[in-house]
């Protein structure tokens, strides 16, 4: 999304909780943060996002008036993973289900992974169904949804590059993840590599030195020439001394979840006055 907003001409924001870190408060980010300070996610956006503002405030509120009080205020504020923070209002809500567990089909945690009650679904502006796949056409969704603007996205692993930028030049692999639901990404590895072993830790974990210096053990006993794969979002919570162990061996996937009806989109965004100058 931001990216698209960029294209179009918008300068753009965005607004997290900064889930995990070890700050409290409002806190405008920049490349010299870790993600211990800011969050694993904010730390991924600030590698990947160019001329974004990224601020972490567990009241978003505050977060949104920093940015407004500035000189260079953006054009468009984006709040990560904010359904169910209600103090702020936004001018357009998106409602993010997969199409595996969509939310009419899932239950309040614990028994499901649902935040609040179905029924709140329908204060969302628009639906996104993620990480579609060539079954998507035979998911059968909400009546309530034939009226409203629905859109699908998919996810895209780009080529595994180290820190120099380098593509892998092995198809033997190890990989290590600290993901919700990492099955996805096992089986793009092992269609697409050799696949060794992936390490799995919790979604959002801290590897400790010892894990990686498991990892890597396990890749000399593994392999002759030992690649480790990781996600983004997982490289994002790694201290330099970490990566440093890996030496040039380690490799991330960028992962992509582009719409699938981008001009619907802009099309949706520009009725709702986000795009208009």
């Amino acid at each position: 999304m931001t990216k698209l907003l960029q294209s179009k001409g918008k300068t753009v924001a965005i607004v997290s909780r900064g889930y995990g870190r070890k700050t409290k408060g409002v806190v405008h980010c920049n490349a010299n943060h870790t993600a211990i300070e800011i969050g694993d996610e904010p730390r991924m956006y600030l590698a990947e996002l160019d001329n974004t503002h990224i601020v972490v405030a567990e009241r978003r509120k505050e977060g949104i008036e920093l940015l407004l009080q500035s000189d260079d205020k953006p054009d468009v504020i984006l709040l990560d993973d904010c359904f169910q923070h209600r103090y702020v209002t936004p001018s357009v809500l998106f409602l993010l289900t997969t199409e595996r567990k969509p939310y009419w089909k899932d239950f309040l945690v614990p028994a499901g992974y649902l935040r609040d009650i179905k029924s709140a679904a329908s204060r969302a502006d628009a639906l996104v169904i993620t990480k579609i796949t060539d079954n998507y056409n035979a998911l059968q969704k909400p009546k309530e949804w034939a009226s409203k603007h629905t859109f699908s996205s998919k996810i895209v692993y780009e080529k595994p590059t180290n820190e120099h930028g380098q593509e892998i030049n092995s198809n033997e692999v190890i990989s290590f993840t600290g993901l919700a639901n990492s099955a996805l990404f096992e089986v793009h590895l092992k269609e697409n590599y050799s696949l060794k072993k992936n390490f799995k830790f919790a979604d959002h974990h801290y590897f400790t030195d010892a894990e990686i210096e498991e990892i890597i053990l396990f890749g000399k006993g593994a392999l002759t020439q030992s690649k480790f794969l990781t996600t983004l979002k997982d490289f994002s919570r790694l201290s330099d001394n970490q990566k440093s162990l890996f030496g040039q061996n380690l490799f991330t996937i960028k992962i992509r979840n582009p719409i699938l009806e981008e001009k619907e989109l802009i099309r949706f965004l520009t009725n709702k006055n986000i795009l208009k100058d």
